[in-house]
This record gives C-alpha cells, structure tokens and sequence, in this order.
C-alpha cells in the first residue's frame, strides 16, 4: 500500500526501518495534501457504494433463479465470487477513514488484523474462484465434445470450501504480522515483520507466486489444451459438421479467456488498497 501512505519524511534511519516492515515497499512519500485525501475517500466510498449494490443484486438473482432449476458449478463460483467482492468493499469504508485522517490509522490493533487479514484473503478467493471457472469451462467443453454421458468430478461444494481454506491459510501471514506501528508520529496498520528483509521477500514471493503465477498459467494450460483438443477433434472430423457444438465451443472459449482478463484489474485494485 505504497500509494496510501502520506508519511512526513523521517530521518534517514527511521526511513530504512519504516520501509521494510510496512505491507509493501514504500520508495517515495505520498503526496499528503488534505484535498488528495478526501478525493481518494470519496473514490472509496463511491466505489464501497456500487459494489454493495451491485453484490446485493447478484445474490438477489441468484436466490431467484435458486427456485427455478439447480445451481450450476459456474454459479456457484459466481455466487462465492460476489461474496469476496462483497466483503472486500465492506473494508474500504475503513481505509476511506484511515486516508482522510492523513493515513493514520485510529481503529486500533485487532481491527487493523481483521481488515488487512480480510482484503488479502479475497484477493486470494477472488483468483482461485476465477481459476476454478475456467477449469470448469475447460471440463465442461471437452467433455461436451467427447460425448460423455457420465463424468466423475469432484462434487463442486467440496471445492468451493477447499478454495476458502487454501485462500485463508495463504492470508495467514497477513493475520499474524499485521499491526498498529507509530512511524514519524503516525499510527500506521502495517505489516510488522521481524528484522532483516528474508520475511518480506517471502511474503511478496508467496503473492507473486500463489495470486498471479500459478492461476495463470492454470488458465493458460486450460485454454491451451482446449485449442489442442478441438484441432485434433476438427482434424479428426473434417466431414463431420456438428453445428450446435460449433456454437457452444464459440460460447465457451470467449469464457475460458473473459476470467484470466477480468483477474488483471482486481489485482490492480486490490494491490492499490493493500
């Protein structure tokens, strides 16, 4: 959270310090001027505002659409994906709080565990759920294509709670070093590693590696088999003209991308207010 923290300049020793142990690298001061503050909280209470709105009409239709026909495994993704947005824009009405007060933090030690804990975990939730939809999508088209009537899957249920531990236990180093710091006479929630940089330089690991890396190229191999698999099926079928599959196979590589593009803005945002 680099851009969110509007520090006075320090001496050069307190700098050093303060810089290795905030949540990220801090390489120049913010600008603290009070009319930037208050345009970033307005931007995150507008932006609090629509996701509320916007998860509160997602889980409405979902709970409309429940009574109609059984839940797919794409919309129960969904429906866990509209939770984590929802419980990320519960989060920015504090850090709307912490910027205007000149990024000084005022709701004490286990709040300032509770909302960094939180906004990491969804971070994570967020790309796993989207990793697990082009999986789906995948399975879905290339079983669609092989004509199977019957398919062993995982029941979805079992990997949707599996995707909330993975993302909890990888919040876990959030949870544990997260604090209330005074630096330069502010009281900053930070990330309050112990001494020497080896700490930090895993946590970014882990988020480089966990949150970016291996969902990428999950999403990358699923499409890449997916474009594998219909050459040899349409080599193998020249004279075959299966029309409906044709518009379904359309319908589902434009969704096996739309996740791995859609993950590339919320990290962005995520990393902004982290």
């Amino acid at each position: 959270m680099s851009a969110r923290r509007g520090w006075r300049r320090p001496t050069s020793s307190a700098w050093n310090r303060s810089s290795f142990s905030s949540l990220d690298d801090i390489d120049v001061p913010a600008d603290g001027s009070p009319a930037l503050r208050i345009i970033i909280s307005i931007v995150y209470s507008g932006v609090c505002a629509a996701g509320l709105l916007g998860n509160l009409l997602v889980f409405f239709l979902m709970k409309a659409r429940r009574g109609r026909k059984k839940r797919s495994s794409i919309n129960l993704f969904i429906l866990n994906l509209a939770v984590t947005d929802f419980q990320f824009v519960l989060t920015l009405p504090f850090w709307a709080v912490d910027t205007a007060r000149d990024f000084s933090w005022p709701f004490g030690n286990a709040m300032c565990k509770i909302i960094l804990s939180v906004t990491v975990m969804n971070m994570y939730a967020s790309v796993f759920f989207l990793t697990a939809m082009s999986v789906t999508r995948y399975w879905a088209v290339a079983s669609a294509l092989k004509d199977r009537t019957r398919r062993r899957v995982c029941p979805v249920r079992v990997v949707i709670l599996g995707l909330w531990v993975c993302a909890t236990a990888a919040s876990l180093p959030t949870a544990v070093f997260s604090t209330v710091k005074s630096v330069a006479g502010e009281r900053l929630c930070l990330l309050g590693f112990p001494d020497g940089q080896s700490w930090l330089a895993l946590y970014h690991l882990q988020k480089i590696l966990v949150a970016f890396v291996f969902p990428m190229l999950i999403v990358s191999a699923c499409y890449l088999m997916l474009l594998r698999f219909v050459r040899l099926r349409s080599m193998n079928n020249n004279q075959v003209k299966r029309p409906l599959q044709g518009h379904a196979l359309g319908h589902h590589r434009g969704a096996v991308l739309l996740p791995l593009l859609d993950a590339q803005p919320r990290h962005h945002l995520l990393g902004r207010v982290r």
